[in-house]
């Protein structure tokens, strides 16, 4: 009753002693006090003060991962910034709080999350007006990001190659190793896997874990993690699959070392993809399902949604059913909700093959047709030749259009072969031979026996077996 007794005036004076109090009183370590402190300085009318102190508060709550807390704090500290009266302050408040609030949305919500947009790009404009160097380089090394899991592609190497370009070499290996990820992953998703060995080589080299804590901060998560479990990918293609593994465990390795939950959901959802690559389903199930129990426990809503499509996809292959296909529907329409596009073509492939488990070769056909529209939008053209695969798969069961079939399978097999892509020319190859075989109008012998030779390694994979069987008989 005392308190609103008080007047407006004396009311901001009163929260202004208490805020200096326990600003003093906290001496050089205020920041368990921070939003506090914080709330103190925005009830005085002193907006400078209370951003700055919000931002200091959502440090603190990302540190303990309560990222939500995070983005409320952010949030309430750039209505306070763009109170401040002074153009430059208010320009300068406002780019810090802009940039700290896209880590805990990425980590929270996902890499391409709808509401991380406006900030980047609002970061990106006020960094080009107000930030410094390293300010103007965390913008656009995350905005490159939010555009490359959009499927942006293009737009999303072009700013990392901007990026290094003014980068320059000295004390700049943070920035480095996050924009040559960036570069490596675009032609990962873009089918040029000779091309993204040499990129991730230069941000292999940049990278140090002594950056973890400066990586963890300004995006959310490890890029010696990501670089290594991304580049693992475009191995397997390559046909080098045991190098393959042998990197991707190096990244669950390392993210296991800096103590990242973030990073370890991260490292453990490609290697689940890596195993579905492979056809492992069990393999695929046994890291989904860890990916999917770390992004859980620490709320990381974009692995969170990707180990539930590997989860759905591995349980749709082990007990197909209509229950099973429902749930695949529904873990890419969660997926979908974070705002990600990327790799949106591997999903409905996978979609559609496990419609065509269950006989409903028309919905399947539908979910090819989608990730053909989706890989030609965005130039994502990393499992062309499995869908061109699946289809002819698809069309062969039905025995609509076994010409179209034979073609689709055709078409898998030069897409493969243009792109070097070994697994996936074998696997064509298999499917061809398998129609081919049924018409008697080929011997599997010499089909299958040029693009198995071309392996070195990866003997275990199910589809270098299933050859070898062939060739056996």
């Amino acid at each position: 009753m005392a308190y609103a007794e008080v007047s407006p005036l004396q009311r901001r004076r009163l929260h202004l002693r208490v805020a200096r109090a326990l600003e003093q009183a906290s001496g050089d370590a205020p920041d368990a006090a921070s939003a506090q402190i914080a709330s103190h300085y925005e009830q005085a009318g002193q907006p400078a003060q209370a951003a700055a102190f919000y931002r200091r508060a959502a440090g603190v709550a990302q540190s303990v991962y309560a990222y939500d807390e995070a983005i409320a704090l952010l949030t309430r500290g750039l209505v306070q910034a763009d109170r401040v009266a002074d153009p430059q302050e208010r320009a300068s408040q406002s780019l810090a709080l802009q940039l700290d609030l896209a880590p805990p949305i990425r980590i929270a919500r996902g890499w391409a999350a709808p509401e991380l947009e406006a900030p980047l790009r609002r970061a990106v404009e006020l960094s080009r007006l107000v930030g410094d160097s390293n300010q103007q380089a965390r913008a656009q090394v995350s905005l490159s990001f939010f555009l490359a899991v959009r499927a942006e592609l293009a737009q999303a190497r072009s700013l990392s190659e901007e990026l290094i370009a003014g980068l320059g070499t000295p004390g700049s290996g943070t920035y480095s190793v996050m924009a040559w990820t960036n570069i490596m992953g675009s032609l990962v998703q873009q089918g040029d896997w000779m091309a993204a060995e040499p990129a991730y080589q230069r941000a292999h080299a940049a990278y140090d874990e002594a950056q973890h804590a400066e990586h963890a901060s300004l995006m959310g998560g490890n890029f010696g993690v990501l670089a290594a479990a991304w580049s693992a990918h475009a191995l397997w293609f390559r046909g080098l699959a045991d190098q393959a593994l042998q990197r991707g465990h190096e990244a669950l390795e390392m993210a296991n070392r800096v103590a990242h939950p973030f990073s370890r959901a991260l490292a453990l959802s490609y290697l689940a993809t890596q195993h579905a690559l492979r056809g492992e389903h069990a393999l695929t199930l046994d890291y989904a399902r860890q990916a999917h129990e770390v992004a859980e426990q620490y709320h990381v809503g974009y692995y969170l949604a990707w180990a539930g499509m590997l989860l759905a996809w591995a349980n749709a292959k082990q007990s197909p059913g209509a229950n099973a296909v429902a749930a695949m529907r529904a873990a890419i329409e969660g997926f979908h909700a974070t705002g990600a596009r990327l790799r949106l073509p591997l999903y409905l492939g996978m979609l559609a093959e496990c419609l065509g488990d269950v006989g409903e070769t028309e919905a399947a056909l539908a979910a090819l047709d989608q990730a053909f529209e989706c890989a030609g939008r965005t130039g994502e053209h990393w499992v062309d030749a499995e869908l061109y695969r699946l289809r002819g798969e698809l069309l062969q069961r039905s025995s609509a259009n076994l010409a179209e079939a034979e073609s689709s399978l055709t078409k898998a097999i030069e897409i493969a072969t243009a792109q070097r892509a070994l697994p996936l020319e074998l696997r064509a190859t298999l499917s061809w031979t398998t129609l081919r075989t049924s018409q008697g109008h080929v011997d599997p012998h010499e089909v299958v026996k040029a693009p198995l030779a071309r392996f070195t390694e990866g003997f275990d994979q199910p589809d270098i077996v299933r050859a070898r069987a062939l060739l056996a008989h």
